[in-house]
Parts: structure tokens; sequence; C-alpha cells
């Protein structure tokens, strides 16, 4: 899975990219595909995006990737 960040005329949204499919962002899809895939992969930028603003959501992305849990902390969790 990967988030796509698009800015057209000041105007920023994010889309969710599963395999060749493109869906507008949604925390609820963003968690199902999270705890099902448990990476996301590389970001894409399209539009006017700011080296800094990428710096940043490439950080977020990151820490995000560090907090999905593997499977045998999943599989622990759930357990509980």
């Amino acid at each position: 899975m990967q988030l796509i960040f698009k800015r057209m005329d000041d105007k920023l949204s994010i889309e969710i990219k599963d395999g060749v499919s493109t869906i507008e962002f949604s925390y609820v899809e963003m968690i199902k595909k999270f705890l099902k895939e448990k990476e996301l992969e590389e970001t894409i930028f399209e539009g006017d995006i700011s080296d800094e603003e990428k710096e940043k959501i490439k950080e977020m992305v990151k820490k995000i990737n560090v907090a999905i849990p593997e499977e045998d902390e999943s599989e622990d969790y759930n357990a509980k």
C-alpha cells in the first residue's frame, strides 16, 4: 500500500494506492490495509509539495511503519 499526496492549486489531497487501484483516503481503510499488509511502501508525491513537507511526510510514514506490530506481536495482542 502506498499513500499518494497531491497538491493542486494549494489544495492537498491524499489517496491510497493498493496494487493497481487507487481510492480516496480514509483512516478506516488505511488501518484495515495496515493490519493486512503490515507496511506502507514509499510515498508518492504529485504537484507542488515542498522538500520540507516531503521530509515530514516521509518521517511520519517511517513512524507508522515502526508502530505496526509484527505477526508475533499482533497474535500476542489478540490473545489478550
